[in-house]
């Protein structure tokens, strides 16, 4: 039996829980990019030795923003091509992200990508593409609670884009917000395999 942490994330839109991760930029870029092409469609499962390539060809083309990110007092704005908040380890198709993460300890795994990452970031998904199975030479920071400036276009709570969209592209918030993220006070059990 194990605690998994039921992560949240205000904003001035809404609130939404999240198991996996919320963030900005390169991911939700992904996620906007494969609602696009995938309009009216069901979502295709990744093939084993594709895990990645959406997010590679996402990366190769984004352009790193300014975030104001305060992590638990620290200001750690700066400019980044991906801001990952992560309860889990993993997002996406097995994409481990922040491989030491505890999804019960209270706290999330901080990810933050600048245009120095880009390549290490770029290499990782390249080796999990070919089924490889790569650790990302990127550290994360455990961090209690996040405000991260938050651009409805580019931000994502596990595998959906948020805000969501309506089909109306005036019915999303315009400007930026910080919106606040945690994994504190909210749990359920869980049964673990010991294998």
């Amino acid at each position: 039996m194990r605690r998994l942490d039921i992560a949240r994330v205000r904003a001035p839109w809404g609130t939404a829980r999240f198991v996996e991760s919320a963030g900005v930029g390169a991911f939700g870029a992904m996620l906007r990019d494969a609602e696009r092409e995938n309009a009216g469609q069901p979502p295709a499962s990744p093939t084993p030795n594709g895990r990645g390539s959406r997010l590679r060809r996402v990366l190769e083309r984004a352009r790193p923003r300014h975030r104001q990110i305060d992590a638990d007092g620290e200001d750690l704005s700066g400019t980044y091509l991906l801001v990952l908040a992560l309860n889990i380890a993993y997002v996406g198709p097995g994409l481990a992200l922040a491989p030491d993460a505890d999804a019960g300890d209270g706290q999330l795994d901080l990810l933050l990508v600048g245009e120095a990452d880009r390549d290490a970031l770029g290499s990782y998904l390249t080796a999990i593409s070919a089924g490889e199975e790569p650790t990302l030479a990127i550290r994360t920071r455990r961090v209690t609670r996040l405000r991260v400036e938050w651009s409805a276009a580019s931000g994502h709570v596990d595998d959906h884009l948020w805000p969501e969209r309506s089909g109306d592209a005036e019915s999303l918030p315009t400007g930026d917000a910080r919106p606040e993220i945690d994994a504190v006070g909210s749990s359920i059990p869980v049964l673990v395999p010991t294998t």
